[in-house]
């Protein structure tokens, strides 16, 4: 994002992609630690927002595990991939995990 982007007063969302294999710890045999990446999706805005899931390893599936707006309307075996649309709901979070591939 450029300093615009920030400073706008019309933006209301922000997406937030932590990438779980970056930088990855070492465990006392000398495996990597790689973990989940998450996806965090906020609107500030007071309508639902549509988002685009971005492409961030090949076949890469996510799974919603929390969203702020519906929190009992979480379907678990729901899953999104890249370049899926979904919606966040009004003033709301929703958190995307996407499990690290075998």
């Amino acid at each position: 994002m450029t300093v615009a982007d920030w400073t706008d007063p019309g933006a209301r969302s922000v997406a937030l992609y932590l990438d779980g294999t970056d930088a990855p710890g070492r465990a006392p045999d000398g495996d990597d630690l790689l973990d989940d990446d998450v996806l965090l999706l906020v609107n500030a805005w007071w309508e639902p927002l549509c988002f685009v899931v971005p492409a961030t390893r090949q076949g890469q599936e996510w799974v919603r595990e929390i969203d702020t707006f519906e929190p009992g309307a979480i379907v678990p075996a729901e899953k999104l991939g890249a370049a899926e649309p979904g919606t966040v709901g009004p003033r709301s979070i929703v958190v995307l995990r996407g499990p690290v591939a075998g």
